[in-house]
């Protein structure tokens, strides 16, 4: 398999990468909502797992 480099600008990986920003987006709404927590608590737990390396948001 041939290496190449991932350009963030190519029109096939923007699409991809709005798709699951969209998607991330929508099932962390989701998850907020089910916990029924204030959206300052909710930011630290998302804060939490990226500094854990869990999660890791870019917007697109």
């Amino acid at each position: 398999m041939e290496n190449k480099k991932w350009a963030l600008f190519q029109e096939e990986n923007l699409g991809v990468i709005t798709f699951v920003y969209a998607f991330i987006k929508e099932e962390l709404s989701e998850l907020q909502k089910k916990l029924d927590v204030p959206i300052h608590l909710f930011m630290i737990l998302l804060a939490r797992f990226r500094m854990n390396g869990i999660l890791n948001l870019a917007t697109p």
